[in-house]
């Protein structure tokens, strides 16, 4: 179907726009002249379809504007395609209207020609400044990449381009829609004023999985108040975009939406991935998303991880953060010198694994008020393992973690700037095999776990011989005015170890330690339990026959001014309870409270 050079095609109108279909088997050409309006002055916009089987060349006007509302323009072909300088207008005043453009493949490229007739060159790219143009007339933009049910379909954005809404005043929305993969490099999409939403939506035809993946390296999107999307299937509440090394690659990025809500989801399927894939992969990329809240879904198979975040970072004002890993044989989340910090809002990292659960080496997780919750299920590995700096100003921090075989909750051990509630309550729990709960003196800043006010729940479970239930390694727990309680359970083992300095200590909460195990219930090694006016009892049960103690404290003593004392230890063998270790003072104050001291032993 050919134009003339100068044909027009006028179906506008006052009340609304009519609908003009332009369809061919084969080709359509509208030269440079061509104009088709389809136009309303005070109702919607209309509806423009072109349509090519094989070869569509498009240079002239394509017009749907509405009074209030936009209307749609298509442009479609089967095959190979040459729009450059294509004219679309589908916008309004009020709610914006949209353009589709519709192909095999399409690759983005930075231009600005005007094609003709005469300079025609089919193929399968789409001008930066033609998205951009459209855009500025308050029209959204549509990419759509494979054509047949089944097809693949790739959509590619090449180096340079800058797909940009200047000075806009209508919420618009771009979105990508590839049956195959959605790729780029070194490219921009942007809004400086109204929002520009963005979905980027991989296999969207859901029968690709594994070939249609999300690979972005060098973007940079800000939608400036828009939502930005990245998923699969066409389902943006439950698909992921698949690949069989990595679902989605972010890189040496920057997204900013100002207030928008951020979405990640992808899967891997492991056939073709490296120790580096993930389901979802964050490397040296700067997200902020103002108010607007984050979540990231990763899944992986054939041991490639959930989620993997490195050298990086997530800054909001308010919103909340949710990453989600989950693996069968790999880890579920990874994070390697990330960085968290919500500005109030919560933050979730929830982490189910093969191996480890989370884990997470020389981050920061900064809440400013929001609750921090940290759960992971770990196989192989531990169940959750935390080299971080954890700040919740105020908010409440929950650690959960589970391991088949090693460790339930690990925190500490490298780099490692404490935990601190700032008033809100901690609660650390952990079931394992070789240890329930483990806490590690650091190499950076603070060694605390301080609640300022909050209370301090540790509560750790393990069940392999010479495990420990609670293990706080050079670590105080430092509650203020809240109760700090410890409860440690390991009946081949050891219940509660305070080992290399670790000590309790409040002002007037509360301090209770109760453990179980095989050799000691409770071994408290040269640490201090002390209170300004809190009680503090202390418990242990030792089972075996082999034991040395229910409850053993050694160091410097136990004090409280004006609270009471209580020690109870029970031991099938050894003592009940052992106040000291022969090699100085041991003292017991409480400043007028009563002190109760009761062991039961064999020794």
């Amino acid at each position: 179907a050919d134009a003339t050079e100068t044909s027009r095609i006028d179906a506008s109108g006052v009340a609304g726009g009519c609908s003009v279909d332009i369809q061919a088997s084969d080709g359509v050409l509208l030269y440079e002249g061509t104009l088709i309006d389809a136009s309303s002055q005070a109702g919607p916009g209309g509806s423009i379809l072109v349509s090519a089987g094989n070869a569509l060349a498009a240079f002239g006007s394509l017009y749907a504007r509405g009074g209030s509302a936009g209307g749609s323009i298509g442009t479609y072909s089967g095959g190979t395609f040459d729009i450059r300088g294509l004219q679309v207008d589908a916008g309004s005043n009020g709610s914006a209207g949209v353009w589709t453009l519709w192909a095999p493949n399409l690759d983005v490229i930075s231009g600005s020609a005007t094609g003709t007739v005469a300079t025609l060159v089919l193929g399968d790219e789409v001008q930066d400044e033609d998205i951009s143009n459209a855009l500025s007339t308050g029209t959204s933009v549509t990419l759509r990449a494979g054509v047949a049910p089944g097809d693949d379909g790739d959509i590619h954005f090449a180096d340079g381009v800058d797909i940009f809404y200047d000075d806009g005043s209508v919420p618009l929305a771009f979105r990508a829609d590839a049956q195959g993969s959605i790729t780029g490099d070194n490219f921009r999409i942007a809004s400086n004023a109204a929002a520009l939403s963005m979905a980027f939506n991989a296999d969207a035809n859901g029968i690709n999985t594994g070939s249609a993946y999300i690979d972005f390296d060098g973007a940079n999107l800000d939608s400036r108040g828009g939502d930005i999307l990245m998923y699969g299937r066409s389902d943006a509440t439950g698909g992921a975009a698949s690949g069989f090394a990595t679902g989605i690659y972010i890189g040496n990025s920057t997204i900013a939406t100002a207030g928008g809500d951020l979405l990640l989801r992808g899967e891997s399927t492991g056939s073709d991935a490296g120790a580096d894939d993930a389901g979802v992969v964050l490397q040296d990329t700067s997200i902020d998303v103002g108010a607007g809240s984050v979540q990231v879904f990763g899944s992986g198979a054939n041991g490639v991880a959930g989620i993997i975040a490195s050298t990086g970072s997530i800054t909001g004002t308010g919103g909340a953060v949710l990453l989600d890993g989950r693996s069968d044989s790999g880890d579920g989340i990874r994070m390697d010198g990330f960085s968290i910090a919500s500005g109030g809002g919560d933050i979730s990292l929830l982490g189910y694994g093969g191996g480890l659960g989370v884990h997470a080496d020389y981050s920061d997780l900064d809440s400013s008020g929001g609750a921090i919750v940290v759960r992971g299920e770990g196989g192989t590995g531990n169940g959750i393992e935390l080299s971080a700096l954890v700040a919740s100003g105020g908010g409440n921090i929950t650690m959960q973690g589970t391991s088949t075989d090693a460790v339930g909750l690990v925190f500490g051990d490298g780099y490692y700037g404490g935990m601190t509630s700032s008033g809100g309550d901690i609660l650390l729990q952990g079931q394992g095999a070789t240890g329930g709960v483990a806490v590690y003196a650091g190499s950076f800043g603070s060694s605390e776990i301080d609640s300022a006010g909050g209370a301090i729940d540790v509560d750790g479970t393990a069940s392999a011989a010479g495990a420990i239930g609670v293990r706080v390694d050079g670590v105080d727990l430092v509650g203020a005015s809240g109760d700090v309680s410890v409860s440690g359970s390991a009946p081949l083992g050891v219940g509660i170890l305070l080992a290399n300095g670790a000590g309790v200590s409040t002002t007037s909460g509360a301090i209770s330690l109760a453990g179980t195990g095989a050799d000691f219930g409770l071994d408290i090694d040269d640490g201090a339990i002390d209170t300004d006016s809190g009680d503090i009892s202390l418990s242990g049960d030792a089972l075996a026959a082999t034991a040395t103690a229910g409850v053993r404290v050694t160091g410097a003593g136990l004090s409280t001014d004006g609270g009471t004392i209580s020690v109870t230890g029970t031991s099938a063998g050894g003592v009940g309870v052992q106040l000291g270790d022969g090699s100085g003072v041991f003292s017991i104050g409480s400043g007028g409270g009563a002190i109760s001291i009761n062991g039961s032993g064999v020794d």
